[in-house]
This record gives structure tokens, C-alpha cells and sequence, in this order.
């Protein structure tokens, strides 16, 4: 997170304060969702102490799709379209295996489903 904050957040907020004639100092809010580590006291302290400027603003559970519309609109799709390539992968393997007319193990075959395959 402080590296997110520090190479993306940051840098775009002090973009936008000199492009629009803010004084350095100008608070800024970031939103973030309710995970234990945006909320530990070494976070949010971190985060005041090397930018005094920014305020941690943290929307309730459940409201993402809400209030959170990078994670909606851009995180989501992305996430879609990963299954949807995995799951089209899975399909490719069974049929490959299902068109081989000479193989003894038709009825044995199992998708390798470990989480270190998918």
C-alpha cells in the first residue's frame, strides 16, 4: 500500500494540484475499503506522518460495487476474463482427451484442478 501510495496516489494528486493552482498542502482523499491493513494504527499512521495532506476515507462492507467503481468498471472485468480463459483452457483439455478414439483411460480421465495448474 505505501508503495502504491508512494509511485501511483501521490504523484497523480500532486499532478492535479499544480495543474490546477492548489497550494502544496491541499488535502486530498483516498477511499479505501475496509481491509484490516488499510486500518491497522502502522498504516494510517505512516500515512500521516509522510503525507499530512492525504485523508484515509473508509467506505462500510459491502458497499464496494458503491463506492468503489475501479474495483467494479476495471478490476472486475479484468478478473472475468482470466476465468473465463482458464475455464475455455479446462474445456480445450477435456475435449482434446475425449477425441483421441484409441485411449484405454476415456473413462479415468480427470482435469488437474491443484491451484499450482489453474
Amino acid at each position: 500500500m505505501v508503495e502504491y501510495l508512494n509511485k501511483d496516489v501521490v504523484p497523480y494528486f500532486n499532478d492535479q494540484k499544480q495543474c490546477l493552482g492548489y497550494p502544496d498542502n491541499q488535502e486530498c482523499v483516498v477511499i479505501l475499503d475496509c481491509w484490516s491493513v488499510h486500518q491497522s494504527k502502522a498504516f494510517c499512521w505512516l500515512v500521516y506522518k509522510n503525507w499530512p495532506w492525504i485523508r484515509l476515507h473508509f467506505i462500510p462492507g459491502g458497499t464496494t460495487g458503491k463506492c468503489q467503481l475501479c474495483d467494479v468498471r476495471i478490476q472486475r472485468t479484468f478478473k472475468h476474463t482470466i476465468k473465463r480463459a482458464q475455464h475455455q483452457d479446462m474445456i480445450n483439455e477435456a475435449l482434446a482427451h475425449l477425441n483421441v478414439d484409441d485411449d484405454p483411460d476415456l473413462f479415468n480421465f480427470k482435469l488437474d484442478t491443484r491451484l499450482a495448474t489453474l
